[in-house]
């Protein structure tokens, strides 16, 4: 029985690494592929990372907030538009559940149309307090990078996404303020104390 123990749990531990590997595997091509932002020639991309309670509240595991618009700038209309969000490896380690989920969507033509030319897609991750305490190493820019893969019948896109491609629109609520090194360490406090 010992014996079969062992057994399932080296399998079991294979199975992880080879699982990591072959995400980091598929991470490392679609870097190789990446774009930023500004080359895209579907869509023009907003991106941006905030802190969602004013400076006197404490964090709580939803304090941050993610945001990434995508406008059509084609002449024609896009069905199913989804993504994949893959998250720096340190950001991954830290939240309860590192998926952006999103439904696809229609985009109409730039030219116009009945359909909107644009979505957003808003996300609030939970951190896991305990994970993060362990992570002195996180850097901000861990919070901003990552590859989004972007698909929609017909077509698909890699972006790169990081501090430099990220900004808060005009019309953002006035509270609102990029993630700023000042917030990490304000993180890692409240994951300490």
């Amino acid at each position: 029985m010992k014996r079969i123990c062992l057994l399932l749990a080296c399998l079991l531990a294979l199975m992880a690494f080879a699982g990591a590997a072959e995400n980091d595997d598929m991470t490392d091509a679609l870097r190789a592929e990446a774009i930023s932002p500004d080359q895209s020639g579907t869509f023009t991309i907003s991106y941006w990372v905030c802190r969602l309670q004013s400076e006197e509240d404490e964090w709580d595991t939803g304090g941050l907030h993610y945001e990434l618009v995508l406008v059509n700038q084609t002449g024609r209309g896009l069905r199913n538009v989804r993504f994949t969000a893959y998250l720096s490896e340190p950001l991954r380690a830290i939240l309860v559940s590192p998926t952006w989920y999103n439904e696809p969507v229609r985009l109409g033509a730039a030219e116009g149309g009945e359909l909107p030319l644009g979505a957003g897609f808003g996300w609030s991750p939970a951190v896991v307090r305990e994970e993060l305490a362990e992570r002195e190493d996180i850097s901000l820019d861990d919070f901003y990078d990552m590859l989004v893969e972007i698909v929609w019948s017909g077509g698909r896109e890699v972006i790169r996404l990081d501090r430099e491609a990220a900004s808060l629109p005009e019309d953002a609520p006035g509270d609102r303020a990029l993630l700023s090194e000042e917030d990490v360490a304000d993180l890692l406090a409240w994951a300490a104390g």
